[in-house]
């Protein structure tokens, strides 16, 4: 697919999933989708996969669409099932086959960074590394605002918050970190994790500037 197609594509899944998006969580409205699929594009060019971008950002759309405050921990589950059970509409929608139903399907229950074992295939892999972010600086920032607001809207104050989001991203990508990708994410990325590395380990709560506070607060307000 070019780009022109990609647009059109993604035009159409915004507006079929958009809506769910109202729901989720601060940490998963269509901002971090939109981040993902950018990520996903780019991951996918520099493999030399893009004949599964289609399924790729299908997969993308649909990841997220349950992690609201109460089914944060099964969403992924949810979406899987939510794919299966709309399979005929999707198909006629998107021109899908069955295998490839399942394979969106695979894609959306197997992204999240504590997902054992191996993947589906290639799909599932570039979606989950989408989603864990092309290593940046910027990405880890990213990271710890909407590890704050998610913190902050299970009831946790803003000092509570601050830890909350130093510990998780110090335990997803720091030098312990266990936060799971496919085997060829670290080779392809080498270089820049060991920045992302050294920056998270030096980071502390400090990192929460008035400003930074006050704009993620004002976030919370505004859903």
């Amino acid at each position: 697919m070019q780009g022109t197609e990609l647009n059109k594509l993604w035009e159409k899944l915004v507006r079929q999933f958009r809506d769910f998006y109202r729901y989720t969580d601060s940490a998963h409205r269509m901002d971090h989708i939109n981040s993902v699929k950018s990520n996903a594009i780019r991951i996918a060019y520099m493999l030399g996969q893009t004949e599964h971008l289609k399924l790729i950002l299908i997969a993308v759309a649909a990841h997220d669409i349950f992690s609201t405050k109460e089914d944060r921990a099964s969403h992924h589950i949810k979406g899987y099932s939510w794919i299966l059970d709309n399979k005929p509409v999707l198909k006629r929608k998107y021109k899908l086959t069955d295998d490839e139903c399942l394979t969106i399907a695979h894609a959306v229950l197997e992204h999240r960074s504590s997902h054992k074992g191996n993947y589906n295939g290639i799909v599932s892999e570039i979606v989950a590394a989408a989603d864990r972010g092309i290593p940046s600086v910027d990405d880890v920032s990213n990271y710890m605002h909407r590890s704050y607001l998610f913190a902050r809207e299970q009831g946790k104050s803003k000092g509570d918050a601050k830890f909350h989001a130093v510990g998780h991203v110090q335990q997803k990508f720091g030098r312990n970190g266990i936060s799971n990708v496919p085997s060829w994410y670290g080779t392809l990325f080498a270089e820049r994790i060991l920045e992302r590395r050294d920056f998270v380990e030096q980071l502390d709560i400090s990192y929460f500037t008035d400003t930074i506070i006050d704009d993620l607060e004002a976030r919370l307000s505004h859903d």
